[in-house]
């Protein structure tokens, strides 16, 4: 048993990784979470965004969630430096 103890807490860990991705997987989709899209834009855009423990946190107190949309874009040059424009 000792000598195979090594195997047993690799074993351990790899189940409990999976554990955890299998738990978050569930919870997006009960939840309609999405994943992120990345570019190599310079573009910051979330579209309808929600925070999962705030939405959850207003939900135990009946207050509805407003998802809100964030767009932070450089600006052509000779500008320097980037806006943000948000709504919700």
């Amino acid at each position: 048993m000792i000598a195979d103890s090594a195997a047993i807490k690799q074993c351990a860990e790899a189940l409990a990784r999976l554990d955890v991705a299998c738990a978050l997987a569930q919870l997006a989709a009960e939840r309609d979470y999405a994943r992120p899209h990345i570019d190599d834009s310079l573009e910051f855009v979330i579209e309808s965004g929600r925070h999962p423990v705030v939405e959850q946190a207003l939900a135990r107190d009946g207050t509805p969630f407003v998802a809100t949309t964030a767009i932070c874009r450089r600006p052509p040059a000779p500008s320097r430096g980037f806006w943000l424009a948000a709504s919700g």
